[in-house]
């Protein structure tokens, strides 16, 4: 969900799509880093969202999640299960 949300924003011209390509080749496995993040901060998206921002690096990783709620992103994912 947050990389096709990177991608709403490239197309609508919000962010530069080297920003978004950027983000598309995020981490490639985040589960134990995320694991680990949510022992700090107690919450599951929040935590995923740090691993993913970090691992992409700044500026491109300042459009993960961004605009977004952890709602957005749960109950939209869920709803394409």
């Amino acid at each position: 969900m947050e990389v096709l949300a990177v991608e709403a924003w490239a197309q609508l011209g919000s962010c530069p799509p080297t920003r978004h390509e950027q983000s598309a080749n995020g981490p490639g496995s985040t589960s134990q880093p995320v694991h680990e993040r949510e022992q700090v901060t107690d919450h599951d998206v929040a935590a995923f969202v740090d691993v993913v921002q970090a691992s992409v690096g700044l500026p491109a990783g300042a459009w993960v999640h961004y605009g977004l709620t952890s709602s957005d992103v749960v109950d939209t994912a869920l709803s394409c299960r």
